[in-house]
């Protein structure tokens, strides 16, 4: 609901890329690192940097739900300080819902505005 009704009155959806990161051993190091190391990997490719910011208890994008706000971090663009996501590892009760290991972490983004750095110019994406 956030993000408005459409035309046939429905909450609107917004397109995100997803990944998740899952080991079934254990780790000495967090799950939000290898998230990270992805996130940055496929923004280093695009020719973007990014900036990690904290994601407070009080945040209500829909698309930091699924995350431990205390694991995670939102993602913005150095050069716009435009939002592009969320890299953070899950909520205990996400990662059993979908049957995740421990070490599980992963990264939603908005791939339009990654597109839009990239490429300077608007998309439009059509269905």
């Amino acid at each position: 609901k956030a993000h408005g009704l459409n035309d046939e009155k429905v909450p609107g959806e917004i397109d995100f890329l997803a990944l998740t990161v899952v080991r079934k051993k254990a780790s000495d190091d967090a799950a939000f690192y290898q998230a990270k190391k992805y996130l940055e990997y496929l923004a280093g490719s695009f020719g973007l940097e990014l900036r990690y910011d904290p994601v407070a208890n009080d945040v209500e994008y829909p698309v930091t739900a699924p995350f431990e706000y205390r694991r995670s971090a939102l993602v913005t663009d150095v050069r716009s300080g435009e939002f592009i996501g969320v890299v953070g590892e899950y909520k205990k009760s996400v990662a059993k819902a979908f049957k995740l290991p421990v070490y599980s972490a992963g990264f939603e983004i908005d791939h339009v505005q990654f597109l839009r750095r990239r490429l300077k110019t608007d998309l439009t994406i059509h269905r």
